[in-house]
């Protein structure tokens, strides 16, 4: 399991692949990490900074803390 609690220092990071759980369901979508905190959830997010590849994953913003 990774679990990541402050994304990169000062930077972004997109995590892409993975299947995103939250209060609608569950489906595929990236989420985009900007300082820390989630910035943008979206389908085919361009990515600006490190990508981390969680193909295979459930990724689960905001409701691990």
């Amino acid at each position: 399991m990774t679990a990541i609690t402050n994304g990169t220092a000062g930077g972004e990071l997109l995590v892409r692949g993975g299947r995103l759980v939250d209060g609608h369901g569950e489906r595929a979508l990236d989420v985009r990490l900007v300082d820390g905190r989630v910035a943008e959830v979206g389908a085919g997010l361009a990515a600006r900074g490190e990508v981390l590849d969680a193909t295979g994953m459930l990724v689960l913003p905001g409701l691990i803390d």
